[in-house]
């Protein structure tokens, strides 16, 4: 693994994973400025018959937590509240997500990303419950659910059947997400959707990100995060912002929008 210029992500972390790199960190630690430890949930169960976590549940991501704390070049932790045993995602449940975030902040003193899922029915309750239980930064968002089939055989083409969609064509989903749940909570926010080129990544912070992640541009531009880096920096210069502070949130809402609010406000308030 090697991080240029920006941090490295691990992803599908099992705790005999991270236990390696505690062993080898010396020889790791002169390649990695900054790692990113993600995705905890292997073998995270629930208990159905009461809408909570099953014994044991919160082992996985605690275990990797605590394992995380003495990796000196970690930069982060960030766990995916979604995907469990039984079909259930418990990413959907304000206080399944709130218990699972707790529990990682008690376990480990590193900033905690908490990546949420968008397949529910109101990501905002689910990402105040997971900003009020410690979580430092949100991730929005993860993979929405799809199905691609093979008419001919009759089948899914996945072995599991549903898989998660990514890719630009989520690109106008995450931004109204992130939209949306920066006007709901002050934790900062790592845009993720579809993100490919520069415009893609105005849009996110305009609408609230204070940063991005890309993942599906990466298998077919594999330098595209350095590029970014660069015109970046040109595209602010050129908005006169000194900082990316400057510009995150600062979207306007249309014309449209604005005359929407002004009729719903003469209603409530019909005096002159």
């Amino acid at each position: 693994l090697l991080a240029v210029r920006c941090s490295a992500w691990l992803s599908a972390c099992s705790p005999t994973l991270i236990d390696f790199f505690v062993r080898s960190e010396s020889q790791q630690q002169d390649y990695l400025r900054s790692l990113v430890l993600s995705k905890f949930k292997d073998n995270a169960q629930v208990d159905q018959t009461n809408n909570g976590l099953a014994n044991g549940d919160q082992s996985v991501y605690v275990n990797a937590a605590n394992n995380a704390n003495v990796l000196t070049f970690a930069g982060a932790i960030a766990g995916g509240v979604a995907a469990v045993s039984g079909g259930v995602d418990y990413g959907t449940n304000p206080q399944m997500t709130a218990e699972v975030v707790s529990a990682v902040r008690s376990a480990c003193d590193l900033p905690i990303i908490a990546k949420l899922t968008p397949n529910v029915t109101s990501v905002v309750e689910i990402a105040q419950a997971a900003s009020e239980a410690g979580a430092d930064a949100l991730s929005l968002i993860n993979t929405f659910q799809g199905l691609a089939v093979n008419w001919r055989k009759r089948a899914p083409i996945l072995g599991n059947g549903i898989g998660g969609l990514s890719g630009p064509a989520i690109k106008p989903l995450a931004l109204r997400i992130v939209w949306q749940v920066a006007q709901a909570v002050k934790t900062p926010i790592i845009g993720v959707g579809g993100i490919q080129s520069i415009d893609d990544v105005m849009e996110f912070l305009v609408c609230g990100a204070t940063a991005v992640q890309i993942g599906t541009a990466n298998f077919y531009n594999p330098t595209l995060a350095t590029n970014l880096v660069d015109e970046l920096a040109s595209i602010l210069d050129q908005e006169g912002c000194e900082s990316v502070s400057d510009i995150v949130g600062t979207i306007q809402p249309s014309t449209v929008a604005k005359l929407a609010a002004q009729t719903c406000q003469r209603r409530e308030d019909p005096s002159p």
